[in-house]
């Protein structure tokens, strides 16, 4: 294994740190289940360092480390689709962190739970941990943080639909996203345009403006395809198989999901297999 390859307790810690500084890539890249056993490595092996030797200098590399293990451990079990255990990790890892002032990494557990409540339906939840991640985010400076929260609540909003969507929602959701892939175009950030765009892809579908929905998705599709973005991939592709579908083009449709669901069986996205089994089934 990875931690395997420095022995002694400064190499093996740092090591993990950059194990976890590479994690969301690996995760994006579709290794879930390599990145969560590499993540309960990491816990496990920093509790054990940390049990039998404290220096100064590694306490606060414990203190500060293991959150992040938690916290994406979370994703990677909220990507599988356990979300009972990525809530629990979710919130294990935001308290350890608020205690360490660590705005970043709150913003981004606080913006991962949103997402993982507003598919529960908790639209309520939601917004509160929306609330949270734009706290966090406040004085960072970041404006990547800021159109990443833009995309959270573009979702939790698209959730409305459920319960009855205004023209009010359209045009906050409309405008949400118009902002974060400008922002994104502009700076080159290609997970965040890719996201932005499958989004606008779901909220043409919900208006049947099959055209403009169609369009979106393939240029995500496209974005996500060149830059190696499997879980982008997927997604995009499940939504073009909704939008073929819908269009009439029934078996494009059943090819997409297809190939998507067995991506994401391979690969433990089991979050979009069954989203593509209930859109195939729809």
């Amino acid at each position: 294994m990875l931690l395997r390859r420095h022995e002694g307790t400064e190499g093996r810690s740092t090591t993990i740190r950059i194990g976890i500084n590479l994690t969301t890539v690996w995760i994006e890249r579709g290794h879930l289940r390599r990145e969560s056993a590499l993540l309960e490595e990491s816990q496990k092996s920093l509790e054990s360092i940390f049990t039998q030797s404290s220096p100064p200098d590694f306490i606060d590399c414990f203190l500060n480390t293991v959150p992040l293990c938690i916290g994406y451990r979370g994703l990677t079990r909220h990507l599988a689709g356990d979300h009972v255990a990525a809530e629990a990790d979710y919130r294990d890892a935001i308290v350890r962190l608020r205690s360490l002032d660590r705005n970043h990494a709150i913003e981004n557990f606080s913006r991962f739970l949103a997402d993982l409540l507003t598919a529960q339906g908790d639209v309520e939840g939601a917004n509160a941990a929306l609330f949270e991640a734009e706290e966090a985010a406040t004085g960072l400076q970041q404006l990547d943080l800021v159109h990443a929260i833009y995309l959270s609540k573009a979702k939790a909003l698209l959730r409305v639909r459920d319960r009855g969507e205004t023209e009010g929602t359209h045009r906050e959701i409309d405008h949400l996203l118009r902002q974060s892939m400008s922002y994104a175009s502009e700076m080159g950030l290609y997970r965040l345009k890719a996201e932005g765009l499958t989004l606008s892809a779901a909220a043409w579908f919900e208006r049947g403006d099959l055209k403009q929905a169609r369009r979106d998705a393939m240029e995500s599709l496209s974005i996500a395809t060149y830059h190696g973005m499997i879980l982008r991939k997927l997604s995009a592709m499940t939504i073009l198989g909704r939008i073929f579908t819908q269009s009439g083009q029934i078996d494009a449709g059943a090819s997409l999901f297809k190939e998507a669901q067995r991506a994401g069986q391979r690969i433990g996205y089991h979050r979009l297999v069954q989203s593509a089994f209930i859109a195939k089934n729809a």
